[in-house]
């Protein structure tokens, strides 16, 4: 059995007596209602001054926002992870947790839970914001409701990537810039190699392409641009890394990155426990030992 609720309700306590939560959602959510509105209006202007009603318009509007909500995601999840162990360490109270019944997954578990709590509640904040152009029509609510719950899919992967250079390191600024190296190198990294790959591969042939699957990217602009109905500029997207699967690839390309983030945060989160369980057993946490001593 998990014993996560300690470090669980430390972690939220804190967070409600904190203004970060609220003031987090409202800045997300600021700058995505000033992208819908602004985008709408324009739209709307538009029609006014137009003669042909552009309602296609608002699904860019739509993707816009999305993506715009996903970059925040990714900025923000990294950040939040890789401060928590790596300043527990800091702080001299990482040692004090390992001395209690609390083992290193319950300690990772209990932190990566909370905090994607904290980023659960950022996520559906933004709810509300996405379904300005699904007004106009082009994308159901049930889609919207979906991309939501992948979002909450890609922040436990993030918050992994963020957990394992915490639990590396000592430092939280240290540990929060090899966290952003770690998805840099998954976003950007993967797509150098498919792209420089298929410049010395036979066009249509580039198995290092397939790295592509374990690209947090990929699967989002799938879903996204499949939803507003225009899935060529995804695939166009692959054309241009020299990535060229087969059909049966692009029919689950999203579960084949779903299953690949998986994978890989499972890693992730089983380093994290490795680098905190060391300490006990090297220094010998975990055991309290008192002696007695004689009269004199």
């Amino acid at each position: 059995m998990f014993n996560i609720t300690p470090i669980l309700k430390k972690n939220i306590n804190v967070s409600a007596r904190s203004y970060t939560l609220p003031l987090a959602a409202g800045v997300v959510n600021a700058v995505l209602l000033i992208l819908g509105l602004s985008g709408a209006f324009s739209i709307v202007m538009g029609m006014e001054n137009g003669t042909m009603a552009e309602y296609a318009a608002f699904l860019k509007i739509y993707a816009l926002t999305a993506f715009t909500a996903y970059f925040m995601l990714l900025v923000t999840a990294p950040a939040l992870s890789a401060g928590s162990i790596s300043s527990e360490r800091q702080l001299r109270t990482l040692d004090l947790l390992l001395v209690t019944k609390l083992r290193p997954v319950e300690i990772v578990a209990g932190n990566c839970l909370s905090i994607l709590i904290f980023m659960a509640v950022i996520i559906a904040s933004c709810f509300p914001m996405l379904l300005l152009p699904v007004m106009y029509g082009g994308v159901g609510v049930l889609e919207t409701v979906g991309l939501m719950f992948y979002f909450v899919f890609e922040a436990l992967f993030l918050l992994s990537a963020g957990f394992f250079a915490s639990s590396a390191g000592s430092s939280p600024l240290k540990c929060i810039i090899t966290a952003y190296a770690l998805i840099f190198a998954l976003i950007f990294g993967t797509g150098v190699i498919s792209f420089v790959s298929g410049l010395v591969m036979p066009e249509g042939s580039n198995p290092a392409a397939f790295l592509l699957s374990f690209n947090p990217l990929l699967g989002v602009l799938w879903t996204v641009f499949g939803q507003i109905g225009e899935p060529q500029a995804a695939v166009d997207f692959l054309r241009l890394l020299h990535f060229y699967p087969g059909s049966f690839y692009m029919k689950h390309l999203v579960a084949a990155n779903v299953l690949c983030q998986t994978a890989l945060g499972i890693v992730f989160m089983l380093l994290s426990v490795y680098n905190i369980a060391p300490a006990r057993n090297r220094r010998g946490y975990g055991k309290i030992t008192i002696e007695k001593q004689g009269n004199v």
